[in-house]
């Protein structure tokens, strides 16, 4: 028990987040496989600020691409106005 540590697990509130963020990457690499690198995949979860910083985090890490994929699916909306 000389290398023995103690851990305290916090669990996340709701695991929905965990869930999309695999969902998009599971999607991206898929992309990325079908297209042999040529595409981007870029998942837009909504179109108010959070959204925006997304897209902007996706796109731009792979703006070297011949071409994008803009999933909208399940788009939470955006500001009204």
């Amino acid at each position: 028990m000389e290398s023995a540590r103690q851990v305290t697990v916090v669990p996340v509130v709701s695991e929905q987040g965990l869930r999309t963020r695999a969902w998009v990457e599971s999607n991206r690499r898929l992309v990325e496989k079908l297209s042999q690198g040529q595409l981007a995949y870029v998942y837009l979860p909504n179109t108010g600020q959070p959204g925006y910083a997304s897209f902007n985090r996706y796109y731009f890490s792979q703006q070297d691409k011949k071409g994008a994929i803009v999933d909208e699916r399940f788009n939470g909306g955006g500001l009204g106005r």
